[in-house]
This record gives structure tokens, sequence and C-alpha cells, in this order.
């Protein structure tokens, strides 16, 4: 379940980090509800739109970010910039568990 933070964090990296918002959009999110995401960072202070059309962020973003970071549990430069990827994570297996694939599994 995607909660807000998580989406306003992943809105301020992309504007940090180059733009991409692939993300956003495998998430579900429209181009439209982006750019509404992205112009409530701007009412904020969060992200500022330059002369020439460029898009930065601002101090209060960085901070933002940081803020934003500690409130989901990541707190170091890697954990801010690399999403966790949930969807396909697995239960932790006991150590003296053997793993035998299922025969319709295998690709052969």
């Amino acid at each position: 379940m995607i909660n807000k933070k998580q989406i306003r964090l992943q809105i301020l990296k992309s504007v940090k980090y180059g733009g991409n918002i692939y993300p956003l959009t495998e998430m579900g999110y429209s181009y439209s509800k982006i750019v509404d995401f992205i112009n409530i960072e701007v009412d904020k202070g969060n992200v500022n739109f330059s002369e020439d059309g460029s898009i930065t962020l601002t101090a209060q973003g960085e901070d933002e970010i940081k803020q934003l970071g500690m409130d989901l549990g990541r707190t170091t430069y890697f954990s801010l910039k690399i999403e966790p990827e949930n969807e396909s994570k697995i239960l932790q297996l006991p150590k003296d568990f053997i793993f035998l694939p299922s025969q319709d599994d295998l690709p052969w």
C-alpha cells in the first residue's frame, strides 16, 4: 500500500535526480495526476520552476526529502536514493530448509 509520504518522496526524488516519473506511472498514476502532485509541491515551496522552463528542487525540498526519508525509516544516502522493491519480497526461510522447485516451475 502506497501512502502519501511515499508519493511525495518519489515526486521530490524525481525532481532532484533527473525527472524520471516512470515509477509513478507504474504505480498507476496518470500524467495529469502526477502534474497535480508536482503543483502541490510547488505550492508548498519544495519545487521551483525556473525561467527556462526547467524544474528544480529548493533547499526546503532537500530538507523535506530528508524528513520524509526519516519518517519512512530511510536514513542513509542509498536508502533515500534507491527505492526498495517490495513486490517480489518473500518470507525468510529457516537456515535448515532445503528448497526443491517443482518440476513444472523449471524452464526446461
